[in-house]
């Protein structure tokens, strides 16, 4: 039972954590883009 727990967490952990990634990932890009529009 625990170990069922424990590797559940861990497989949330990661996938938050990736999803958190991916997520500032775009909002960089996103503000880049936004940055060499007004630029332009």
């Amino acid at each position: 039972m625990v170990q069922i727990l424990q590797s559940w967490v861990d497989f949330v952990v990661e996938n938050l954590s990736l999803e958190l990634v991916v997520k500032l990932f775009h909002l960089k890009s996103f503000l880049k883009n936004l940055e060499i529009i007004l630029i332009v």
